[in-house]
């Protein structure tokens, strides 16, 4: 289960009485002073907003008043990622950072508005990095939160300290020949059979991490060092692409930096693929429009709802990005329904998946049934 799955879980699961606030919105990355500002005022809109709705009663007022002292924590505004979301009730709240840009949205009733955050979720955000390296190989982990290294007790720290043979290394690299030195083998020999032990334990300590996960993993290294990994590798998720070149004196930002294009391509092939799977379903298994769909979601039918939801812009907030992808679900969009059938697509164990807003022909929600 990923973070954001686990979150859904909590919002879905959590009780019906009082009032709730989900309060969604944009924000910036890179913590100018001017950026900071216009996220405070995004936000002192959205609180404007919330009071105003008819829904709004006095049981949410104290935490309302603890909202408001965020418009002058200009530390809590200098770590954001791309978006933002406040979820509120009579007993606090929680902030959740965003891994994709959202239109201003706000939303009061006696449940959180759980479908842009499912939304999200279906838009894969979160990867690893693997480094693979002789000096420092490495894990890093990219999420809505930033990028850090995954400490793995069982990943060896160098090449030089697993065969514990420095002077040996040494030798290698100014010998163009070897001698029968390493037990029958010659020097080159040696070298390759500690290469492939190294990298075994590099394989085992990374699949023993990621056992159970399924987010995309990105290569970094040399060609010669990518091949002879992805040979020992099993993890279903590691991506073709990779980049080329020795990653050890990158820090895990230029890693994530590195790594994001390349995830964000393979998740777009892999929606495009499901939208053109969509096309070849039998008809049967196939429905078009909300009310039916609704219908066939309160029967625990639906094996994945598709959401046309999102656009791709060049106006982006994260800086050396060429474009972005933004979620757009307004009043307009008749959120309220979208809501009622993404929560039982949720609870019968389907999948939400969101989509371009011009992935069909039109807008209108579709979804394949299990039967």
């Amino acid at each position: 289960m990923t973070k954001t799955e686990a979150i859904l879980s909590k919002l879905l699961n959590a009780d019906n009485d009082g009032k709730k606030i989900s309060l969604f919105q944009s924000t910036h990355p890179a913590s100018s002073s001017a950026n900071i500002q216009e996220d405070i005022i995004r936000f002192k809109n959205g609180l404007q907003r919330v009071r105003s709705d008819n829904k709004y009663d006095e049981s949410i007022d104290q935490t309302l008043n603890s909202l408001d002292n965020l418009l002058d924590d200009t530390e809590f505004w200098k770590h954001r990622t791309v978006g933002l979301v406040i979820f509120g009730d009579e007993k606090g709240y929680e902030a959740v950072s965003l891994p994709h840009d959202i239109d201003e949205l706000s939303y009061v009733d006696n449940q959180f508005l759980v479908t842009p955050l499912a939304l999200m979720n279906s838009l894969g955000s979160d990867f690893y990095v693997l480094d693979i390296n002789h000096t420092r190989p490495r894990l890093v982990e990219v999420s809505s939160v930033g990028c850090q290294e995954v400490k793995l007790e069982s990943m060896p720290s160098s090449f030089e300290e697993m065969t514990a043979n420095i002077e040996y290394g040494k030798d290698l690299q100014h010998q163009s020949g070897g001698s029968d030195r390493f037990h029958g083998h010659t020097d080159e020999a040696a070298l390759q059979d500690d290469a492939m032990r190294y990298y075994r334990k590099i394989v085992e300590a990374v699949e023993n991490h990621l056992e159970g996960h399924d987010d995309p993993v990105v290569l970094v290294g040399t060609e010669n060092r990518i091949g002879e990994i992805r040979k020992l590798l099993t993890y279903h998720r590691v991506l073709e692409d990779y980049i080329e070149g020795n990653g050890e004196h990158m820090d895990e930002t230029g890693l994530c930096n590195a790594g994001r294009p390349l995830v964000e391509k393979y998740n777009q092939t892999k929606r495009q693929t499901m939208v053109n799977q969509f096309a070849e379903i039998i008809p049967d298994r196939k429905l078009i429009g909300i009310d039916e769909i609704h219908q066939a979601a309160q029967e625990g039918r639906i094996d994945t709802l598709f959401v046309p939801s999102y656009r791709i812009t060049s106006d982006t907030v994260r800086e050396g990005f060429d474009e972005s992808i933004v979620v757009e679900l307004s009043d307009d969009n008749k959120i309220e329904p979208i809501e009622a059938v993404v929560r039982d697509v949720l609870s019968s164990g389907g999948r939400v998946q969101a989509v371009a807003l011009d992935a069909f022909e039109d807008d209108q929600l579709r979804a394949s049934c299990r039967y």
